[in-house]
């Protein structure tokens, strides 16, 4: 809701290409990558200095006891930590209304008296959004982070408070789509953003005893996680990651923009659709498994039956969009539900490997806020280029099939037999995807030329 309100208040005067809104998101999602990775690195470097300084007064010793053993710190003080976070982040919210006058005339200002072009426009209104929301946007980030310690009964990290932040944000759009009709008015969707943060300071308030209790309880009844396997390949595995969730912002980027633009379905039904299935997929990767441990060569059949699904999405939008819209949302649903499950069973694996959980998924989610902010700017930067091309989900679905078979050739555990079998699948699956692109050729043999060449580059790329 921050982030819709900042874009409508900051692109008043601004030419209007479709890409705009979307620079908006870049600058807001630069300021929530602030607020979940600076923190987090400021605290461990002054609590790092100040165990040197007042307690090894600078001789060597062991590290203290506090970072190796999160279960000691007190549960109760850090529900009171969110409700002041959440207080501050409301009150700055409701105060947005006052500041981004400033922002959106200093936008005014420099189109007046420049000459800009398209690309600069875009950059002009994401650092608009970023200045002016960098203090309520930082704070939510921190927030975000501040979910996932709360959210462990060991208090170090939960990536399924991941998914409720997807279904959330689905909330927040269909909620801001709301909030001006039903108003008259579209600057009060800033004042409208600031309820939920203040019910939230409200509730972490109002249940810290309780909580403080129950908590303490669990964390008595056992010990915080060791690593359960060896990091092995922990570079390829942590690219991974970050790469599937940067294909899942691509992929509801370009089908959002498909359905949108194409095939003519509405936007506002759309988007918040596919935000709540990646957030049931998130949940669905993030479930404990009863019996053994997730392997990285399952996470790599999970990221290719991900591709599989974005491939048949991109297929049956191709064909049932006119005809049965609600079938085609429904595939573009399960494609990035399927990329959402995959994204999130890297992270278990990643979790289930490393010492230190909570810094391990700090710096995992930052990557992937900063990398959705990077897609989004490429992807909307180059919309007549990659968004509106036939052939950009079958590249997606294409890179999710490759890493998955990448990730499948690095698991030791699996056999010879079996790992080559895996590896024909991908191929034959990569083989079938390939000749659908080359069939498109024969499809849009009408159409202009600088379609045709988008199709063919599609092509090569998918068969490279």
């Amino acid at each position: 809701m921050i982030t819709r309100g900042l874009i409508d208040s900051t692109q008043n005067g601004i030419a209007d290409p479709a890409a705009l809104p979307f620079a908006g998101v870049v600058g807001a999602l630069l300021a929530i990558a602030i607020g979940i990775r600076v923190p987090h690195q400021f605290a461990t470097w002054v609590c790092t200095r100040a165990w040197s300084k007042f307690v090894l007064r600078g001789q060597p010793g062991a590290l203290p006891d506090v970072l190796m053993s999160p279960a000691h710190g007190d549960a109760g003080l850090h529900w009171v930590t969110i409700s002041v976070i959440s207080l501050l982040t409301g009150l700055a919210t409701a105060l947005l209304t006052f500041g981004v006058p400033a922002a959106a005339a200093g936008v005014e200002w420099v189109r007046d008296r420049f000459l800009c072009s398209p690309l600069s426009l875009m950059a002009l209104h994401a650092l608009a959004v970023f200045m002016a929301g960098i203090i309520p946007l930082a704070g939510l980030g921190l927030l975000i982070s501040c979910a996932h310690h709360v959210s462990c009964r060991f208090g170090q990290w939960e990536s399924r408070a991941t998914a409720w932040l997807w279904i959330g944000a689905s909330v927040g759009l269909v909620l801001s789509g709301e909030v001006a009709p039903l108003m008259g008015r579209g600057d009060l969707i800033l004042p409208a953003a600031s309820i939920p943060i203040l019910i939230v300071a409200l509730i972490c308030a109002g249940s810290v005893p309780a909580r403080s209790l129950r908590i303490s309880a669990e964390r008595d009844a056992g010990q915080p996680p060791l690593p359960m396997w060896s990091d092995r390949r922990p570079t390829l595995l942590r690219a991974a990651i970050v790469l599937a969730g940067v294909c899942a912002v691509c992929m509801l980027a370009v089908l959002s923009s498909r359905l949108g633009h194409v095939y003519g379905l509405p936007a506002e039904a759309v988007l918040p659709a596919m935000f709540a299935a990646m957030g049931v997929g998130v949940l669905a990767g993030s479930r404990a498994r009863q019996s053994g441990l997730r392997t990285i060569g399952g996470f790599g059949a999970a990221c290719a039956a991900a591709g599989v699904i974005a491939a048949i999405a991109t297929i049956g939008a191709e064909y049932w969009a006119a005809t049965v819209p609600a079938l085609t949302v429904l595939l573009a649903c399960a494609s990035v539900s399927g990329l959402g499950f995959a994204m999130a069973y890297g992270q278990q694996i990643l979790l289930h490997r490393v010492a230190s959980r909570s810094a391990a998924g700090v710096t995992v989610l930052w990557r992937l806020v900063m990398g959705g902010a990077v897609v989004v700017w490429i992807s909307f930067g180059m919309a007549d280029a990659l968004l509106l091309a036939p052939n950009a989900p079958e590249i997606i679905a294409a890179v999710l099939i490759l890493m998955g078979g990448a990730l499948l050739r690095s698991e030791f555990n699996y056999s010879t037999r079996k790992r080559r079998l895996w590896l024909c699948t991908v191929f034959a699956t990569l083989a079938l995807l390939t000749a659908f692109q080359f069939s498109q050729l024969r499809r849009f043999s009408d159409a202009d030329p600088e379609q045709q060449r988008l199709i063919t580059n599609g092509s090569a790329v998918v068969s490279f």
